[in-house]
């Protein structure tokens, strides 16, 4: 069962959700959302509370919140999750390598904050930062939260092309924290970046303890020019030492 608040003066809709999701509950939930952009002409702001995730009552249900996935995750600006549960805990940051939206956890004593978060449109903090320490040819970095388009624009992109001015190959080291994410505008930057570039990679460096990120390295590894190792964070020094040579 789902419980639905529209607040047009706030912009924002909140979804408490506390049973399994039905075709019902997506349908109410497909209404609320039509009403709102039809009466204000732009997508409202949305805090989720569940205390556990909810999982649906039938296929009917899942494909109807697939669809409302799909239909709705470009428009909506922010999503706020509250909820205890660690598996809801862990749903944004998987969820943000396929929807436009920014999403965040908050445990539910931090309800107020999610409110918060989800009506601001201050910008959070970006994701990238480059670490110093390391030879001209090395751009090291560690990536902490959602990597969106700003850290490539504003960070990333700029460093390149100063280094590849000086250096005709570059060594990558990355050290990426348990909760990355992607937008998906990150993602094509990243292709970008390194298709625009594609033969001057002499090696890259990824430390993350994130099975899947060390999974899907290994698989393109062998189509991605220059050396490419993985290393867990337990062996982050083994990383650097290994980007230095």
């Amino acid at each position: 069962m789902i419980d639905i608040e529209t607040d047009p003066s706030k912009g924002l809709i909140t979804a408490s959700v506390d049973s399994r999701l039905t075709e019902g509950d997506m349908t109410k939930l497909v209404d609320a959302f039509n009403d709102y952009i039809n009466a204000k002409d732009t997508a409202p702001r949305v805090v989720i509370h569940a205390k556990s995730f909810p999982g649906w009552d039938s296929f009917a249900a899942m494909s109807d919140h697939f669809k409302l996935v799909r239909n709705y995750e470009d428009l909506v600006p922010r999503i706020a999750v509250v909820s205890d549960s660690s598996v809801m805990a862990a749903m944004p940051a998987i969820a943000t390598h396929f929807v436009g939206a920014q999403l965040r956890h908050f445990p539910t004593d931090e309800a107020g904050a999610a409110r918060d978060w989800a009506l601001s449109d201050a910008q959070d903090p970006l994701a990238l930062s480059i670490l110093d320490g390391f030879p001209a040819d090395v751009i090291a970095m560690s990536i902490k939260g959602r990597l969106t388009s700003r850290d490539y624009d504003e960070t990333l992109v700029p460093l390149v092309k100063k280094k590849l001015e000086r250096h005709d190959k570059l060594k990558v080291l990355a050290i990426i924290d348990d909760d990355f994410g992607a937008s998906a505008g990150a993602i094509w930057d990243d292709m970008r970046v390194g298709l625009s570039n594609p033969f001057r990679w002499r090696k890259m460096a990824l430390v993350t303890d994130s099975q899947w990120m060390a999974q899907s390295a290994r698989f393109f590894g062998p189509m991605v020019p220059g050396e490419l190792a993985v290393f867990p964070s337990a062996e982050r020094k083994a990383a650097e030492e290994w980007i230095r040579s």
